[in-house]
């Protein structure tokens, strides 16, 4: 028996808990090594302590200030006091233990005002703070013992930290996961829950089925495909034997059971992944029955049906923002929608995924004290540290808190999320960050960092690292060739055959296109998305020159390959090879051998694919000098910004938004006004007989299809702010792969001095910054100039709206 008495456990047991018939114990050194040493074998082990030092190094290297906030994992776990409730029948209520071999650890949702309860939730159990049927039920479940006269030890939050001393609490939250990866059995209590009569005999009715289910499938020793077909008939076998009644209180139940408070709490979803969800000992959802029972329900039940019952209904054709906000609903009410919810309960076995995928799938449930989500994010993507920081005030400062601990980690994943700029608030106002706030899942593996060397310091306001900025402003096809073009698509019908391969499409694919297509009808009427598209690609490539034209399929397929609509510039359309003659033709190419035809029909084709919708609707043309790998294609940014990409991201396949808008910037300069960035209110064309003003001259801003207005580049300042991110893609191999690498690397003097279409910038200084308010230029200049009264480049601001 350990001699160190828990003065706290020995406090909670004399005045709480000793009127319960329990106590509170703490377990001594030993006891509790060895307890959790299968869940800390990854914590103090070599790799783990050399990885949680390497990050926390480099973060004092980009940070220092943000760098002392977290410490090695191991470190909490030694300052951890392992507490345990357990029954006693004797008056001798010791505060320590050394023997316990197996506990229960408890997940429940802690209760406030406006949380309504049903009347079975009642009373409230002073000391556990859970409903007094929940905690009989804990502690007495004969399901929840390994042997009738076990004596039960229970973990529960509110009691077994100690919730007045700071230094207990962060012990606990650095390793919250270790506790519930170590429990024997995770009871959920969801106190919000009671059936009435028809959900819970239709809840027991369906319990008894999947029980039965599995038993069958392992007596039987089923597996595969023979597994599955008797598991998709096995509920279906069983229901005709149900009364209409209890048949119809299936749906009702399972909308009840996935409708919990619970599913809503981070802390809830941090402890549900980190649970083992295994065949024994699974975790084990309480709710109250129609008479007040405690029922228990295993989570894999729960888990089946509700997929079971949503399989039934209609699915929902949902892409875009229409499914980001159906994911993200704080507030699920379709079956789909809740077991989908569930879903995201589930532990995340792949040790590739991003740490900020762990974040961003946390940003739609709530929780109390946001400094919880550093750790909870922390705890499931499993990197080997604490949060030990000031306390938190706002989701935002947690996000550009562990953007930048995983950068530090060597994931470039932050740098190309997608969402609008993180806007941060402080007591001296917001500061709009050049960190994204993820709006919905990233990517799903780690991105690692070729040249780490290359990023030299991250706060919320600004990045420091290695640009290459292209000198050139981003430009729509010279008229000849879009002359050309509008001949060349017409003659040989290229919309249809477009048309047909947009149907050939996967649906999912097709869904996307289709839906992005309508909103920019909605937008601009007279500007067919599609045709658009093929027109301004097939003008660009007869402007880029035959060799570009030809290398464009490979430098697709390369840059496409893990695109999640697939690869592009690897498919042939034989019912283009007339076109590409035609093509070629248009290169004065006198004699062409089969081969430059088969090469010039794949070029077309990857031309025509439509999924370039997905990348941008609305391409323009970056020039770059053949001996770089030639032109690149991008989207418009301002007629006042360069077009850089982070020498990080430059190696990133295509369809990321590696690229950046930016421009020359000065931090200590008033912040710009709305005004500043738009005509005067009464702005009106000039009169008849008139000067006619040029539109550069009464538009701010404008695309960079318009004159070009960006200020010179002051490389010893090296301070610029960035408008917003956008694609980068086709050609530039010399740029992206091991010779490029090597330029970056060693400062080439080629690169450092331009003049090629690029020029490598050494530790420049990105802030953050509003993009411009297109929707509103757009308004001015289809006011004053009428929708397309401005030529190609009206159409332009059209675009970028």
């Amino acid at each position: 028996m350990a001699t160190n008495q828990d003065r706290y456990a020995q406090l909670k047991t004399s005045t709480v808990l000793s009127d319960l018939g329990q106590r509170l114990v703490t377990l001594s050194g030993p006891n509790k090594d060895a307890l959790l040493s299968e869940a800390t074998k990854a914590i103090h082990s070599d790799e783990s302590r050399a990885r949680a030092a390497a990050i926390l190094t480099r973060l004092g290297e980009l940070n220092p200030e943000l760098a002392q906030q977290f410490q090695p994992k191991q470190d909490a776990l030694t300052d951890l006091n392992l507490r345990m409730i357990c029954s006693t029948a004797s008056s001798d209520f010791q505060s320590n233990a050394e023997n316990v071999a197996s506990f229960i650890a408890v997940s429940y949702c802690w209760h406030n005002d406006h949380w309504p309860l049903p009347p079975a939730a009642a009373p409230l159990s002073k000391g556990w703070e859970v409903s007094e049927p929940m905690m009989n039920a804990v502690m007495g479940l004969p399901t929840l013992r390994q042997s009738p006269d076990e004596e039960p030890h229970v973990w529960l939050d509110k009691l077994c930290i100690n919730q007045g001393d700071q230094a207990d609490i962060h012990a606990h939250l650095g390793v919250m996961d270790t506790i519930y990866r170590t429990a024997r059995r995770v009871v959920i209590l969801l106190e919000d829950v009671q059936l009435d009569k028809d959900e819970e005999q239709a809840g027991l009715a369906f319990a008894g089925f999947y029980e039965d289910l599995c038993r069958e499938v392992k007596d039987k020793g089923l597996e595969g495909q023979e597994k599955g077909r008797f598991v998709n008939d096995y509920f279906p076998s069983r229901i005709k034997d149900l009364d209409e009644g209890t048949l119809a209180a299936a749906k009702p139940f399972a909308i009840k059971m996935l409708g919990a408070r619970w599913y809503s709490r981070a802390w809830c979803a941090h402890e549900s992944r980190m649970m083992k969800h295994q065949k024994v000992n699974n975790p084990l959802f309480l709710c109250f029955g129609s008479d007040g029972r405690v029922l228990p329900f295993e989570f894999r039940f729960v888990h089946y049906l509700g997929l079971y019952l949503s399989d039934s209904e209609p699915e929902e054709e949902l892409t875009g923002a229409q499914l980001k906000e159906w994911i993200n609903d704080p507030d699920p009410k379709s079956l789909r929608q809740l077991w989908w919810r569930i879903q995201r309960l589930m532990p995340d076995s792949d040790p590739n995924a991003s740490a900020m995928q762990h974040l961003v799938s946390l940003l739609s449930f709530g929780c109390f004290k946001k400094g919880d989500l550093m750790s909870i994010a922390l705890n499931t993507a499993g990197i080997p540290l604490s949060y030990a920081g000031e306390d938190i005030q706002c989701v935002e400062d947690v996000i550009w808190k562990f953007s930048l601990l995983v950068l530090a980690a060597g994931d470039l994943v932050p740098l190309v999320s997608s969402g609008e700029k993180l806007t941060v608030p402080t007591t001296g106002g917001n500061i709009v960050s050049w960190i994204i706030k993820p709006d919905q899942g990233v990517l799903d593996e780690k991105l690692p960092n070729p040249l780490p060397e290359s990023i030299t310091g991250l706060t919320r306001e600004y990045i420091e690292l290695d640009l290459l900025v292209f000198e050139s402003p981003p430009k729509q096809a010279s008229p000849g060739s879009q002359e050309k073009a509008t001949r060349l698509i017409a003659e040989h019908n290229l919309n249809s055959i477009g048309d047909e391969m947009l149907d050939s499409l996967e649906e999912s694919t097709q869904s996307v296109i289709r839906l992005g297509g309508a909103e920019m009808m909605r937008i601009n009427p007279r500007t067919p998305p599609l045709p658009t598209l093929r027109h301004r690609l097939l003008s660009m490539a007869l402007d880029n020159g035959l060799d570009w034209l030809l290398a464009f399929p490979s430098a697709m397929e390369q840059t496409t390959s893990s695109f999640m609509h697939g690869t592009l510039g690897t498919y042939t359309n034989p019912t283009l090879m007339p076109a590409a003659n035609s093509l070629l033709a248009l290169f004065n190419t006198t004699s062409t051998t089969p081969e430059q035809t088969e090469e010039a029909t794949l070029a077309l084709t990857t031309l025509l694919d439509p999924r370039f919708h997905l990348l941008t609707p609305s391409p323009r043309t970056l020039s770059l000098s053949p001996a770089l790998g030639g032109p690149l294609l991008t989207t418009a940014p301002s007629n006042r910004s360069y077009v850089a990409i982070p020498t990080c991201l430059a190696h990133l396949p295509a369809w990321h938004d590696r690229a950046w808008a930016i421009e020359p910037f000065d931090p200590t300069a008033e912040p710009e006004k709305l005004s500043d960035l738009l005509p005067v209110p009464d702005l009106h064309i000039a009169k008849d007989g008139e000067k006619e003003e040029k539109i550069e001259d009464v538009i701010p801003v404008l695309t960079s299809d318009y004159e070009d207005r960006r200020a010179g580049m002051d490389t010893a300042k090296g301070v610029w702010r960035m408008r917003r991110r956008q694609v980068l893609f086709g050609g530039c191999e010399g740029l992206w792969g091991v010779e490029g690498k090597g330029m970056m690397t060693v400062g080439d003097e080629r690169l450092v001095r331009g003049g090629e279409g690029v020029v490598l910038l050494r530790r420049q200084r990105v802030y953050g910054g509003e993009d411009y308010p297109w929707k509103e230029i757009h308004e001015v200049v289809r006011r004053v100039f009428g929708v397309g009264g401005g030529g190609a480049g009206v159409s332009g601001v059209n675009d970028i709206s």
